[in-house]
């Protein structure tokens, strides 16, 4: 089943700003917060004020997912300015289909997208510059191999430290070597199979302080101690942890949340209503643009 790009809406990301900003011509407001170079490791800075939240930060304009595409065509993917967060361009295709993201590369951005009745997963690729489907699975070199899923649950190795748990457990740091247990402390991430690692720490829900109006901080742990860096209050129902990326936590669920790694602070976020579809399965960056894959169809246990 092949993918195709309906529409990039480009002429439109000419007049998407971030609203808060004031700003018509696409320009980085002056005082937009910077965001730091990919693979640059954060250190943990100073910590968010209390009562911090991901629902503070700047909120970007442009079109909501459920605007995005005409027709019966779906949503497939959206990429945004990784700065600031303006809208740039949504790529789409035919029918109702499950999407997940793969990878990003300054070239391209990579979906899988899973055939109906248990049919194989089949790999899509956009330019990541302009959203135009590209041909072949996009470039060799940057290509990722499928099948990505295999149903058992990935183990995170980083820095000699391995993270194990999953969305009903705990979260817990083992010295690959020797085994040792090195901590546990409560949270867990959106899936059993999606951890948000990077930057020297590793991020969670922890449901279990959850706040009155809230379902649980997202908490960032320390690799190395289990101490934590810092705590944000979030509606696990609005954003979950999903990836590291460049020195910022990717966080989507119903919405996309770019969030410092190093104080927690929010850089830039979506406002959009909660609908059940199109809906967010999956986010990466490169070096200047984050892409959301979107499914329109339900998971499985869904």
């Amino acid at each position: 089943m092949a993918e195709r790009t309906h529409r990039t809406l480009q002429a439109l990301a000419l007049a998407l700003t971030l609203a808060t900003a004031g700003c018509s011509d696409g320009a980085k407001p002056t005082n937009s917060p910077e965001v730091t170079a990919p693979n640059e490791t954060v250190p943990a800075t100073t910590k968010p004020a209390a009562g911090s939240s991901v629902a503070t930060g700047q909120v970007a304009s442009g079109p909501a997912p459920t605007e995005m595409c005409g027709g019966d065509d779906s949503l497939a993917v959206a990429a945004y300015d990784l700065a600031i967060g303006a809208f740039k361009w949504a790529a789409c295709g035919s029918g109702d289909v499950r999407r997940g993201m793969l990878e990003a590369s300054d070239e391209a951005v990579y979906l899988e997208v899973f055939v109906p009745d248990g049919g194989a997963q089949e790999l899509v690729a956009y330019d990541a510059a302009t959203g135009e489907e590209l041909p072949n699975g996009g470039p060799a070199e940057s290509r990722p191999t499928l099948p990505i899923n295999t149903g058992a649950t990935p183990r995170v190795l980083v820095d000699g430290i391995r993270i194990e748990g999953g969305q009903d457990d705990p979260t817990s740091a083992i010295d690959a070597t020797t085994g040792d247990v090195l901590w546990t402390k409560p949270g867990s991430p959106a899936y059993d199979d999606v951890w948000a690692v990077g930057d020297g720490a590793v991020y969670v829900i922890n449901h279990q302080a959850a706040s009155p109006g809230f379902s649980g901080p997202i908490v960032a742990y320390e690799l190395t101690t289990g101490e934590v860096r810092w705590t944000i209050e979030a509606d696990t129902t609005d954003v979950q942890p999903w990836h590291v990326a460049g020195g910022v936590l990717l966080a989507i669920w119903t919405n996309l949340a770019v969030i410092s790694t190093g104080d927690g602070s929010t850089i830039w976020r979506t406002q959009y209503p909660s609908v059940e579809f199109p809906r967010m399965t999956g986010v990466r960056a490169n070096s200047d643009t984050v892409f959301v894959a979107f499914s329109s169809v339900a998971s499985g246990g869904d």
